[in-house]
């Protein structure tokens, strides 16, 4: 049940339930009230007509049994008393006149108001009201002396002013509304702790682990509520913090693999290039010839640490997706024509013969950035050129229409890729030449530079491999279309 529900049921009881426990209360103690003499009354005339019933039936059996008593004024004088605590007092008339009167000098009861002799209530459930400023409760009874003379004896309770007893009770009646209120006060707070409470220290003990830096935990929370669903927001933002932190420790590992590959493989051209000036200064190339190849290779080297740089500085541009494009919509068969013709004379120089065949019709067009796409392809020779493993080399370059696409192909006759390493070629890092010597050396990111390319291109990159017989690396572009205008 969600907090709002929770919120809404906890007003409606709190309203409903005292209200329906105090009707109850009252109607049960109305019902006690009159079935019991003893019980809890709420009516104003039934807890004065309590007060002097006891004392009538006391006077009712004297009446009977010696009614002469009834003129003794010291008895007469000790029920007066004892009668006064319950709020009552005695009247006696005989032969029409007033023989004891019990009244208070401030009572403004008038005798002649009260019952003649056979005229006033007979029963012990039944009194005579009289109203007015005297406001009494009158009972009655009736006598024969043993002369035949005839009397009565009134018991009179003042029904006007307040009465201590039912004081007492309209107290005990708030009490019993009080106590009704706290208990169900009680009951609502435990229900709605019970339900809030411990998901907001399951809450917290997640922010806290979060804050500590522990992210290896679950948060599990029950039921459907506003609680459930603030768990679920904290364990997906969890998760995310695990997903990135975990992200942030492998691009790090990735980083001091790069900076370690680059380090080394910086190392090996600085070495030469320190070796090479410090023959010409030293004098060991005297001859003009050996100055200038000695100078020749410096350049080279050179070169190769341009080329490294070149690559950290496009490593970079990869985690900030900062590479620059610059898209043209250009001939594809013209294009790779040109890069080809630019290969076959890169690839001469260093005794690597260049097979090339371009099937695409003459219309074929594609959008791309010349340069970048020209690096694509520098990488992918440059990488078969390190890998070659022997003299005498051949890389053969395919270029076909594939349908939407125009598919190029890659091969060269080198050592090949183990099937183990060839799903991570185009990660950032990969080497597959662990040893990383000088023979092969780079920094292993141009394959994940060319992977980076094509796709920025909306293209796809893969590769096929034979160890010991060579590579393929396959990628597409697709071709401009122009739409048709209806």
């Amino acid at each position: 049940m969600n907090f709002r529900k929770r919120l809404i049921i906890s007003f409606a009881i709190v309203i409903v339930v005292p209200i329906l426990l105090a009707i109850l209360l009252l109607y049960g103690v109305r019902f006690l009230g009159r079935g019991s003499d003893q019980g809890l009354v709420t009516d104003s005339m039934q807890i004065m007509n309590r007060y002097s019933r006891r004392a009538y039936e006391t006077i009712l059996e004297q009446a009977r049994t010696d009614p002469s008593v009834l003129l003794n004024t010291d008895y007469l004088q000790k029920e007066n008393e004892n009668l006064k605590k319950s709020y009552t007092s005695l009247l006696v008339r005989y032969r029409d006149q007033v023989y004891y009167n019990g009244l208070s000098e401030h009572s403004n009861l008038d005798p002649e108001h009260l019952p003649s002799f056979g005229t006033g209530a007979r029963d012990a459930n039944n009194f005579t009201y009289l109203e007015g400023d005297a406001s009494t409760i009158v009972r009655q009874i009736d006598f024969y002396t043993i002369n035949g003379a005839v009397g009565s004896v009134y018991l009179l309770t003042s029904a006007s002013g307040d009465l201590p007893e039912a004081k007492r009770l309209i107290i005990q009646y708030i009490l019993a509304v009080l106590a009704i209120l706290i208990l169900t006060a009680v009951f609502l707070t435990a229900w709605i702790y019970s339900g809030m409470v411990p998901q907001v220290r399951k809450l917290t003990e997640a922010a806290e682990n979060i804050r500590e830096g522990n992210l290896d935990f679950k948060i599990e929370m029950e039921g459907k509520d506003e609680f459930a669903r603030l768990g679920s927001a904290f364990e997906e933002m969890r998760a995310r913090l695990e997903d990135s932190s975990r992200q942030k420790l492998e691009n790090e590992k990735e980083q001091l693999a790069l900076i370690s590959n680059i380090a080394h493989d910086l190392k090996t051209p600085i070495t030469a290039i320190k070796g090479y000036a410090e023959g010409i200064l030293d004098g060991i190339a005297r001859t003009p010839e050996k100055q200038e190849a000695y100078v020749r290779t410096i350049y080279n080297k050179a070169g190769e640490m341009d080329k490294l740089i070149n690559e950290l500085t496009t490593y970079t541009k990869i985690d900030t997706s900062g590479i620059p494009y610059n898209f043209r919509h250009m001939s594809a068969r013209d294009y790779f024509d040109d890069c080809a013709g630019e290969l076959t004379v890169e690839l001469s120089n260093q005794q690597i013969r260049l097979g090339y065949a371009n099937q695409l019709p003459e219309e074929t067009e594609v959008i791309a950035d010349p340069e970048q796409l020209q690096r694509v392809i520098s990488n992918i020779v440059g990488n078969s050129v390190k890998y070659m493993g022997h003299a005498d080399g051949h890389i053969n370059m395919l270029v076909k229409d594939v349908g939407d696409f125009v598919q190029v192909e890659m091969s060269d006759d080198g050592q090949g890729i183990t099937a183990a390493d060839l799903p991570y070629i185009f990660d950032r890092t990969f080497r597959a030449d662990s040893s990383r010597n000088s023979n092969t050396g780079g920094s292993g990111i141009g394959l994940a530079v060319v992977k980076k390319i094509i796709e920025d291109h909306g293209g796809k990159v893969w590769a096929r491999s034979t160890p010991g017989k060579g590579t393929c690396i396959y990628f597409v572009l697709r071709k401009y279309q122009e739409e048709e205008v209806r």
